[in-house]
């Protein structure tokens, strides 16, 4: 358990460890609760909407600071994210869970829709990269945690599809990846996922 610096409550928060076998780092799923709890407490609604919406649609960061309203396409029960990405403005479409629905519509969908404006902005303009790796600092320095990166944020979404069951094609499609080989580094069971393994065949309850 992890202290949060000159507050008074401790946040649930375990340390990410990289996994030697693994060129990909992800957060397991207690530790992307705990991340968007920390959020939830210390960010602003912009930065809460942005950890959820890497988490669920597994967008480069690069990619979502180019994203305008008219990119976003919300129903009842559905959504689609279009996403312009690589050389050649090649392009690939997401569909939006639940929980992507709501961050976007936390941040004015609803009296954006189909503009050209930029969604993410900072206060000099569109949100860059940097600008997101210095928001993501910001709020983890209220915990000892400091080492993750946005894009482990995109690792997480990959993995927790393989977790899922979801076919390398479809994750593949999903992350813009143009070759499977990217893919397959998160079929690469981790230590927790051998954890698991041994612990399912225990006698011992």
């Amino acid at each position: 358990m992890l202290m949060l610096k000159k507050v008074e409550h401790q946040l649930p928060f375990p340390r990410l460890l990289k996994d030697n076998n693994n060129t990909a780092r992800w957060l397991n799923r207690i530790e992307q609760n705990s991340l968007l709890r920390l959020f939830e407490r210390y960010g602003r609604t912009r930065d809460i909407a942005i950890i959820k919406i890497l988490l669920n649609t597994g967008i480069r960061i690069k990619e979502l600071c180019n994203l305008k309203w008219k990119h976003v396409i919300l129903f009842n029960r559905k959504g689609d994210l279009e996403v312009n990405y690589g050389k050649g403005n090649k392009s690939r479409s997401i569909p939006l869970n639940k929980s992507a629905r709501i961050a976007f519509e936390s941040l004015g969908y609803h009296a954006n829709v189909g503009s050209d404006n930029r969604i993410f902005l900072g206060q000099r303009g569109p949100l860059t990269p940097r600008g997101i790796q210095l928001m993501l600092k910001r709020v983890l320095n209220k915990s000892e945690l400091s080492d993750i990166s946005p894009h482990d944020l995109r690792h997480s979404f990959c993995k927790n599809l393989v977790d899922s069951g979801v076919s390398l094609e479809k994750i593949a499609i999903l992350a813009g990846h143009e070759s499977l080989d990217t893919t397959r580094i998160y079929c690469h069971p981790s230590y927790a996922d051998l954890s698991e393994a041994v612990n399912r065949i225990s006698e011992e309850e």
